[in-house]
């Protein structure tokens, strides 16, 4: 049965892309995806990761962007993906911007096909409140050993909590799913992106229903 359906769908400011998920795709990551129990005063690291999913990964830049009012980034150090004697392209910290830059690129003629960590992120929390670690979609990029960027790269963000921030209230999305000439798509496989943090979820769906639905949380998946 077809459930290749699209639907775009704009709830306030936040833009929410529904559509049918596809074959798997490199990853860049940050990891751990969701840290808590974490008070002003404390440091903590966080790795970015690279998941090539079979496609060969010659090099890798990225911007991250966090809250620079509950965050302040201390250090950033190359991971051991992409190998040793990799050439640099940018590790750049700008906490008056909330912004964190890094590049490298690989030498010879091969590239990497296995997952690792690309670099480590050192952060101190200044104060309570919610933090999204989110990579610059337009900046983020993997490239192939012909220099060639990676089009069809995943982007999966992250968020930190820290202790007294207000707590998040919940956000639901839902709808039906059918087929052009109306008919029910029941047991869709819906999947929910926003579109303002290129984060992705998957839908709760029925084998009986063309129902989906999805509950976010405000100021950690709905931050405008």
């Amino acid at each position: 049965m077809k459930r290749a359906i699209v639907v775009v769908i704009i709830v306030g400011i936040m833009g929410i892309l529904i559509h049918a998920a596809s074959a798997s795709s490199p990853a860049i990551s940050v990891e751990p995806s969701h840290i808590t129990n974490v008070s002003p005063g404390d440091e903590f690291t966080v790795n970015i990761t690279v998941d090539p999913n079979g496609t060969e990964i010659y090099g890798a830049d990225y911007i991250l962007h966090f809250n620079n009012i509950v965050l302040r980034a201390l250090s950033q150090n190359k991971g051991p993906f992409l190998g040793t004697g990799t050439l640099p392209v940018a590790n750049e910290i700008d906490n008056s911007l909330g912004k964190i830059d890094y590049g490298e690129t690989r030498t010879g003629d091969t590239g990497v096909t296995e997952p690792g960590v690309l670099a480590t992120i050192e952060f101190e929390v200044r104060s309570p409140g919610i933090s999204e670690l989110r990579f610059d979609k337009e900046w983020t990029q993997l490239s192939d050993p012909e220099a060639n960027p990676i089009t069809n790269l995943a982007i999966n963000n992250g968020t930190v909590e820290i202790t007294g921030a207000q707590p998040s209230s919940p956000f639901l999305v839902y709808g039906y799913v059918s087929y052009e000439n109306g008919s029910k798509c029941s047991n869709p496989h819906v999947n929910i992106t926003n579109l303002n943090i290129g984060k992705e979820w998957q839908a709760e769906t029925s084998p009986t229903s063309n129902y989906y639905q999805l509950v976010l949380r405000h100021g950690i998946d709905i931050v405008t």
